[in-house]
């Protein structure tokens, strides 16, 4: 058995343990162990009660057998605590200090992931069910203060029927310097039911439906059998790993070649703790992720006492706001047996008047005015989801009480109509949709905005401006001159969509998904100088939302815009070239009025307005036409409508105009206030269309970028570095200080702010102010800038060094103001909000900022 190192905390800054007092969140610190309920053991062998603490060698628990010659080896190493026992050099047996050392095989990570330690099944009669904390002393030899390979420190547990898996993975930038070992460590509950973990919600989307088919389509007779049950054989319990996952350089994706060249394992723990002094809030969690004013919200949270005895403490809910602006919503008294929970559910009525943007919902157990326990979660107050649009985002914590959930507030349903504006309005209940080969329906898409709508979650339409499928090859035989372009296609491409229909209207869905067959695509822009075609697809559009529930669209190849003055057959319409703008912002105006006559909170997003105005507006260099001679441009922002740049998805490329970071944040701003200006919302795309948020260089610094310009996005929101909590969870709580539509550019920051820091940072492009009443509120993002000034240029995906010490800021009273008050809003290590000490002296507002790792945001109001 390995010595036992001292047991330690592990040691974090000042503000590091600030921050998570402030957040009031679970302690990850090592508590006493919590003696175990008395009927625990009842399970257990006779003789061998159920442990609470398991320890392991490194070197007993190879994942491999030790041979000559393979990657793994026992090391005889002075700084390991755990104990071999071997011979010396004249044959006398010792115990040497030894761990368990894995030579990294360049050839074989790129393949597949390498195990390294795995341990023996620990039967779940040998073990006392609670909250465990998984320890492994492990050191490395590679690159440090980068994003390469991680070690993942993993726990499996099984059951007759089920498995279930948790990891979480460690870098460089987590550990200390090469060759010094680190506790990597994460909490885990031990549950022989595996029924105790908070399942994630998801959102659904159209396209993927045969897991809820059943819902919109009750009362079927002849639905398929299910599949036969699990079966995993003993045997069951749980187990632990430590294994390297496949590393690959990708420069697509911007992931990082393999950064290790050993990883070296002292030993590995299993030790129960007390989660909590008391009772142990499991969880509190938002009905819904995003709501307008005057609707409902609910709370649902859940208590559990791991005690051995009996206690009665107070629970808390505590709604917070802003910067620490909180009310209390209910206060009593709960008393739990051992081993006992419970769950409430607290509902919470808005009104038309209650604040915008973030929220945060605390549970909290408090011995008198002791805090013991806490959970928060995250949500979002707004007229508009496009406001707050949350795509989703990552996060590198596990929680042992729930699973990881998204933030996502927004769904878009990719090619939803049977022919887009050619024929918007299904003539039957399921469809083929022209844009894609996709079967829909009106039930399987009820399914999808009833269930998103009632987890808070919107769900909006895509729209090609244009024609698609069969009804545009109709168009083209019935009114030519509605087209901009011949289609494509052979009477061939018709008869083989047409029989897919054919085949869809005789499909049951209670037998099943429909099995799509290959056809062709079809797609044409449509000429919109026509009274009668906007007519039709208005009326259409309004007819469809009702049937659907689609609270938006998002449309795709511009607006409404004319496209010619002669039609395809080479006849001269009565229409001028010069009319184009003018008449593609009269459509839209007269569109979005009548959408929001029937739909009043009805939503508009596009990829653009039809001539692009914004790709002028984010050149470095360039002076941008006025916004008024692109009067689309114009009534599309007015109308609130969002604004999606899908040409930034060629940012990696050498020769984009935001490939390089500064250059990127930079056009970013501009593009932003531009929408912003006339009440639009600017929305980033994905680099390389990737939008699953890799944990990668260039993904952190989109992501980062993306919150601090104030712009939205598409995508998920990459996991950050140095933080336990999601980008898209900060940026839910703090949008106010990024997204309020008051916000305006600093003018001249770099001469209103002094940072006195160590290296460069960067803060003067995204720098925004914002009047509120007699408050004029500073917002500062402050990036610590990368390494390679490129994207897709850091290959090794090194970070920059990390500000440690605090370093002062200056920043000059505005005329007409006297006073100041500053806090730091940041995701590091925790999100949060902390009070910063202010001095005024010489015109200035003066505070010691708490450092940075690559990201926080100064926020300072002054009053008269």
């Amino acid at each position: 058995m390995p010595i036992d190192p001292p047991q330690q905390t592990p040691s974090l800054p000042t503000l590091a343990r600030s921050l998570c007092l402030l957040a009031l969140l679970l302690s990850t610190a090592v508590l006493p162990a919590a003696q175990p309920p008395p009927a625990a053991a009842t399970n257990a062998p006779a003789g061998k009660p159920p442990q609470e603490k398991f320890d392991w060698p490194a070197w007993t628990i190879p994942a491999a057998p030790i041979k000559t010659g393979t990657d793994l080896s026992f090391l005889p190493d002075a700084d390991a605590l755990s104990k071999r026992p071997t011979t010396n050099d004249t044959g006398q047996a010792i115990l040497e200090n030894s761990a368990l050392q894995l030579r990294v095989n360049r050839r074989e990570i790129v393949r597949g992931p390498i195990p390294i330690a795995t341990t023996p099944v620990v039967a779940w009669t040998n073990i006392v069910p609670g909250v465990y904390r998984i320890t492994a002393r492990v050191k490395y030899a590679g690159d440090f203060q980068s994003i390469g390979t991680p070690i993942v420190l993993g726990v499996t547990t099984t059951i007759s029927n089920r498995q279930a898996k948790a990891e979480q993975s460690y870098y460089a930038f987590d550990l200390a310097e090469p060759e010094i070992y680190s506790e990597i460590s994460l909490l885990y509950e031990v549950d022989p039911t595996l029924s105790k973990q908070l399942p994630a919600r998801r959102p659904r989307h159209a396209w993927h439906h045969a897991d809820f088919l059943a819902e919109a389509y009750p009362g079927g007779t002849n639905r398929p059998a299910p599949p036969p049950p699990t079966v995993i054989k003993p045997p069951h319990g749980l187990q632990i790993s430590l294994s390297l996952p496949r590393t690959a350089y990708n420069v697509g994706a911007g992931l990082p070649p393999n950064s290790l060249r050993t990883v070296t394992v002292d030993w590995l723990r299993c030790e129960r703790i007390a989660p909590s002094l008391g009772l142990t809030v499991r969880h509190v969690r938002t009905q819904k992720r995003w709501l307008r004013p005057g609707e409902e919200q609910s709370f649902h949270t859940a208590v559990e006492n791991f005690t051995r005895e009996p206690l009665t403490r107070t629970l808390v809910l505590v709604l917070e706001r802003g910067w620490g602006e909180s009310q209390e919503l209910t206060r009593q008294e709960l008393t739990l047996a051992p081993g006992e929970n419970k769950a409430l559910t607290l509902p919470w009525l808005t009104t038309t008047n209650t604040a915008q943007f973030g929220w945060e919902i605390r549970a909290e157990t408090r011995a008198g005015d002791k805090i013991e326990s806490s959970s928060r979660d995250f949500f979002s107050i707004h007229q508009r989801a496009y406001e707050v649009q949350i795509a989703g985002g990552n996060h590198r914590r596990l929680d042992p009480f729930r699973e990881k959930e998204s933030p996502q507030n927004l769904m878009e349903v990719f090619a939803a109509t049977p022919g887009d504006c050619a024929q918007l309005l299904p003539k039957t209940d399921a469809w083929i949709c022209g844009m894609s080969a996709v079967a829909q329906s009106y039930p399987i898409v009820r399914a999808v905005t009833s269930h998103n709508r009632a987890m808070g979650v919107a769900t909006h339409m895509y729209l090609f401006a244009g024609g698609t499928g069969e009804a545009v090859m109709d168009m083209h035989i019935r009114r030519p001159d509605w087209l901009g372009g011949h289609p494509n296609a052979t009477d061939q491409v018709y008869y083989l969509r047409s029989a897919a229909r054919e085949a869809l209207q005789k499909h049951d869905y209670t037998q099943g998904p429909f099995a799509m067959p290959k056809i062709p695509h079809i797609e044409v822009s449509l000429n919109h100088w026509f009274p009668e075609l906007m007519d039709q697809i208005t009326r259409d559009a309004i007819e469809f939302a009702k049937r659907t529930g689609y609270e938006g669209i998002r449309f795709d190849v511009g607006l409404f815009a004319p496209n010619r003055t002669v039609s395809i057959l080479g006849q001269k319409l009565p229409f001028q070239e010069t009319d184009k703008m003018q008449h593609a912002a009269k459509n839209f105006q007269q569109f979005e009025q009548a959408l929001r006559r029937a739909f009043p909170n009805f939503e508009f997003g596009a990829n653009m307005d039809s001539w692009a105005y914004l790709e002028n507006v984010g050149l470095r260099g360039i002076t941008p036409p006025a916004p008024e001679t692109y009067p689309e441009f114009i009534a599309f922002a007015k109308a609130g409508g969002m604004f999606m740049d899908e040409g930034t998805m060629s940012a990696p490329l050498l020769d984009h105009y935001m490939n390089r970071f500064q250059d990127a944040l930079w056009s970013m701003s501009q593009k932003r206030e531009m929408a912003r200006r006339f009440g639009g919302v600017y929305q980033l795309f994905s680099p390389h269309r990737d939008g699953s948020g890799h944990f990668a260089h260039d993904d952190i610094y989109w992501t980062t970028m993306t919150i601090a310009s104030g712009s939205t996005y598409i995508g998920s929101y990459s996991a950050a570095p140095y933080s336990e909590d999601s980008p898209g969870e900060f940026i839910t709580r703090y949008s106010e200080f990024f997204r309020s539509p008051g916000l305006r550019p600093l003018t001249n920051a770099e001469d209103l702010i002094y940072l006195d820091s160590p290296s460069v940072l960067w803060f003067a492009d995204t720098a925004v102010a914002e009047d509120r009443g007699r408050t004029r509120r500073y917002v500062i993002p402050i990036i610590n800038p990368p390494v390679h000034e490129r994207m897709r240029r850091n290959k090794s995906n090194e970070l920059p060094p990390p500000i440690n010490d605090p370093f002062r800021i200056e920043v000059k009273i505005p005329a007409g103001f006297r006073t100041a008050r500053a806090w730091m809003l940041t995701w590091e290590p925790r999100v949060a909000a902390i009070p910063l000490p202010t001095t005024l002296a010489d015109g200035k507002a003066r505070v010691q900022f708490p450092g940075l790792k690559l990201f926080r945001t100064l926020v300072m109001e002054f009053e008269p």
